[in-house]
């Protein structure tokens, strides 16, 4: 890697041992992330819940980095509901598909989230069901959002313009959905192929040409360089998000 990457954790990949954390520059197969346990995640949220009840470290709006799950499920139970809530008042990210049940709503608000930030993504069905490769149920968008809503949550809705088979048109579906939902917050980015992601290694089997460098990547960079689709290019994406 030619830069360095704050706040992010450098992994070698280890076989059955998962991913081993290094120091920055882990030598071959290294990458960025590191593998999420119980354990690791039982230890962060103690410290984490000690520094503030101690007043330690005093924060007034704050994120937290979690997997894109909010419940890991076990037969008929779910991992979290044991000690799940707390006094911090905190906003989650999740999938569209992942907060479809009512109780588990419930269970969301009840730990103190107002805000759920929503991946809803693209207004297209079946560009959302080809970027997700089967990995998500398919699923009401406004159902959903009626749902998160009539639970009590606000939703912060986050929509991409330049996914794979995105046109103008499916572009202006999604913009379109985004009014129809009219969610108190959203954001709207254009599809970045990020080295190590599948639609990085998509976009070079395909020889779909790439930032030169990590400059390229940058959401804010002066020369960021979304991916283009088949029918438009990364500076036309780029003229519709702006």
């Amino acid at each position: 890697f030619e830069i360095e990457y704050p706040n992010v954790l450098m992994t070698t990949q280890k076989g059955r041992a998962g991913q081993i954390l290094g120091a920055m520059f882990s030598g071959r197969g290294s990458s960025l992330g590191i593998r999420m346990t119980k354990q690791i995640k039982r230890i962060g949220c103690a410290n984490l819940k000690t520094l503030v009840e101690g007043d330690k470290l005093i924060i007034n709006s704050f994120k937290i980095i979690e997997e894109m799950s909010t419940f890991a499920k076990r037969g008929q139970s779910w991992q979290a509901e044991e000690g799940a809530n707390d006094d911090l008042m905190m906003w989650a990210y999740s999938r569209i598909d992942t907060v479809k049940r009512p109780e588990i709503l419930e269970k969301v608000r009840k730990a103190g989230i107002k805000w759920l930030c929503l991946g809803i993504e693209s207004g297209s069905k079946s560009i959302r069901l080809e970027v997700s490769k089967g990995k998500f149920e398919d699923v009401d968008v406004q159902d959903i959002v009626n749902q998160v809503h009539d639970s009590g949550i606000e939703i912060m809705a986050n929509y991409i313009y330049g996914l794979p088979g995105d046109t103008r048109e499916t572009i202006e579906k999604t913009f379109e959905l985004s009014k129809k939902l009219n969610t108190l917050g959203w954001n709207t980015y254009a599809a970045m192929a990020l080295p190590g992601s599948q639609l990085y290694k998509n976009a070079i089997e395909k020889g779909i040409k790439l930032p030169e460098n990590y400059e390229g990547y940058s959401f804010h960079s002066y020369n960021t360089q979304p991916l283009s689709t088949e029918s438009l290019s990364a500076s036309e994406i780029l003229k519709i998000t702006l």
